[in-house]
């Protein structure tokens, strides 16, 4: 006597696809890059020092073409300088720099600390300025 045994029952065939599913999921975290963005209302605004706080410390951070930077990373922050190369100002939004982290689901914050017009004179006011870290 010869049994056959059915194959693709809906029970059957939704297990896999929750076991095929759960395959294709990523587990743990994620390394990679996010974007430090800044927005300022001026026109003639040279460089910018900002503070990038993330849950565990940043990796490494790597300026946009155009800008210099000088950064140190201690802890779970790191504080970074732009400055726009010479006779350049920083346009009213642009993405300053590129922070690589170990887990790109957990939220960094960033706050701006400076700001610098042409001449290098300090902003006495932070008014309208934001900076944020975003996912590219």
């Amino acid at each position: 006597m010869m049994y056959i045994r059915k194959i693709g029952s809906p029970t059957s065939v939704a297990l896999l696809g929750l076991l095929w599913g759960a395959c294709d999921s990523p587990t743990g975290p994620t390394a990679g890059d996010l974007v430090v963005r800044l927005s300022t209302p001026n026109p003639d605004d040279r460089a910018a020092q900002l503070t990038i706080k993330c849950p565990q410390p940043p990796v490494s951070v790597n300026v946009t073409a155009g800008y210099l930077a000088y950064f140190d990373i201690g802890g779970s922050s790191a504080t970074l300088i732009v400055i726009r190369q010479e006779g350049e100002f920083i346009p009213t939004r642009a993405d300053v720099a590129r922070v690589y982290v170990e887990d790109v689901s957990k939220p960094c914050s960033a706050n701006l600390t400076s700001v610098s017009f042409q001449g290098y004179g300090l902003r006495t006011s932070l008014a309208g300025y934001s900076v944020s870290v975003l996912k590219p």
